[in-house]
């Protein structure tokens, strides 16, 4: 016989959400998605993300540290990173994803390498750019004094590249050391306190006329430089125009060149900016920003977006809650936008990563292994992780036959919250009658599933498998029997607790060992509205 005071619940993850309870988010916010990614095969159904790979922990190296700066281009990776070579000062390294090699730099010194910047706190990150045959490095650790404004690797020869470092040549005298560098036109564009300098066309160390410098209207230093694609453009695209942050509060947009008499500097009309190089992306949509109001957008016309996430939709507090804004990262591979920061609302302070997943439009994570540098390539990224210093690693957006779900050493664990349910303002307190989930596991794990109240007190737990044992090596007839366990179907299993469950508003957890088995899809409760009030009273005068 049915419960005459049932209240069916059900519920089916689209996403991460910041809202407390299912009432102040969206059909299906979650609150937690941890190491959980969306199937592309279908709409309401997460898998496990893959282990990143480790590429490189740079042996060879004089005792290789923190590294400073990246640059990914077609199949080489370029960067700085602390090292004896010259103690004290970054040197620059090339790897070869092909080979798997370092490639051999020539003309590196302690006087024209950089000093190492700091490994935490605020800062202003290096940058790395390409213009023509060479590979400019604006770093804040270079000698102003001794002549050295920024680096070049030259790569013209890709079997031998050469390091040098400098001044600009020509008519214009660098003030002070650029904060970021930039491709356009096919010109270097220098960010120099509050103006940008300009290069001649394929010649990014000379500016032939002193008129090659575009003074911005603010007395503030200009913080990120990046190129706006085309709405079509595939990586490597043609740039149609140049965005200039200055602070988190001014946005130029440069367009035209001044060979053609086109050259234009206009502002754009949103008050608002970004903390630094490493926080801003170029995307197929436009550029991707960290802003103080959260993730912006700027598209082809230059039209700045709404935050994305407020009021419930998504992700927005964590990015205006930054421990250090500057130590932001953000890039963009495949259909995924990633960003790491150090999160000031979870107790301790951790390093986090969150995934946006752009056709879908939904959040994910918090995903492990974050980074201090992150790199797009092609559908993968390429990445430097806060945990292992001195090393390079590969993460690809989707899992495929040879993903592993082991990561630096550890089994990945995936984990999932729910907001608070359910909202039917009746004050009543409410008990669990029954539960059920639908998912698709493997008998190699064990899942648990929690019930928890507003308070985080643990009311109840639960676990699901599919009974069946792996298969061990020696005790089977070869060909007869299931090898590393039995994958079920995607069905739906019941959660059966052991005691009477009792709350106002509860959420409920999963956790498990990560695997390319698992898929989460939506479950179902059935809540019975108890006969007396809620547990907790405003203390009265």
């Amino acid at each position: 016989m049915a419960l005459r005071k049932s209240i069916p619940v059900s519920w089916k993850p689209e996403g991460l959400s910041e809202a407390p309870s299912m009432d102040l988010g969206f059909p299906g916010c979650m609150s937690s998605l941890q190491n959980l990614i969306p199937d592309p095969g279908s709409n309401g159904l997460w898998q496990c993300r893959p282990a990143d790979v480790s590429l490189t922990n740079f042996t060879g190296f004089n005792t290789p540290g923190f590294i400073s700066c990246l640059l990914v281009v077609g199949t080489r990776i370029y960067g700085m990173i602390a090292s004896a070579a010259n103690t004290g000062h970054d040197e620059p390294f090339v790897y070869d994803t092909t080979s798997s090699t370092f490639i051999t730099i020539t003309g590196t010194t302690a006087a024209n390498t950089p000093a190492s910047p700091a490994t935490s706190g605020a800062w202003t990150p290096p940058v790395m750019c390409l213009v023509g045959g060479k590979i400019l490095v604006a770093h804040p650790g270079f000698n102003q004094a001794g002549g050295y404004f920024f680096g070049v690797l030259n790569i013209n020869n890709p079997a031998a590249p050469t390091w040098s470092a400098g001044t600009l040549t020509g008519a214009v005298t660098l003030p002070a050391l650029p904060i970021s560098i930039a491709q356009f036109s096919g010109r270097a564009y220098y960010a120099v306190e509050n103006a940008l300098v300009f290069s001649d066309t394929n010649d990014p160390i000379n500016c032939t006329a002193g008129t090659q410098v575009l003074t911005l209207g603010t007395n503030q230093t200009i913080t990120a430089l990046v190129g706006m694609p085309l709405q079509n453009q595939v990586q490597g695209g043609i740039i149609q125009s140049l965005i200039a942050f200055v602070g988190d509060i001014i946005m130029y947009q440069v367009t035209g060149d001044a060979a053609l008499s086109t050259l234009s500097l206009n502002q754009l009309n949103v008050a608002t900016g970004t903390y630094s190089q490493l926080s801003v992306c170029a995307t197929p949509i436009g550029i991707c920003f960290i802003s103080p109001e959260g993730v912006r957008f700027i598209n082809s016309t230059a039209a700045v977006s709404e935050p994305l996430g407020n009021y419930g939709k998504g992700l927005a507090r964590i990015f205006y809650n930054a421990v250090t804004p500057t130590r932001i990262v953000v890039a963009y591979a495949g259909d995924e936008i990633r960003v790491s920061l150090q999160n000031a609302l979870v107790s301790g302070n951790p390093n986090q990563e969150y995934f946006y997943h752009m056709s879908g439009k939904r959040w994910s994570g918090p995903h492990t292994f974050p980074a201090s540098l992150i790199q797009g390539l092609g559908s993968q990224f390429i990445k430097v992780p806060i945990e292992v210093t001195a090393s390079l690693w590969q993460a690809v957006t989707i899992p495929n036959s040879t993903s592993g779900f082991v990561e630096n050493g550890s089994q990945l664990q995936f984990g999932f919250e729910t907001p608070l349910l359910p909202t039917t303002d009746d004050m009543s307190m409410h008990s669990v009658v029954e539960q059920t989930i639908n998912l698709q596991i493997s008998s190699t794990n064990n899942y648990s599933f929690f019930i928890y109240d507003e308070l985080n007190n643990l009311l109840a737990s639960t676990a699901v498998n599919i009974g069946a044992a792996s298969t061990i090596w020696g005790s089977f007839t070869w060909g007869a029997a299931p090898w590393a366990g039995t994958v079920g179907a995607y069905t739906t299993y019941s959660l059966d607790y052991a005691s009477t469950i009792v709350f106002k508003r509860a959420y409920f957890a999963g956790k498990g060992n990560s695997s390319s088995a698992f898929r989460l899809g939506s479950f179902d409760t059935r809540i019975e509205k108890l006969g007396y009030k809620l547990n907790y009273s405003a203390v009265g005068a």
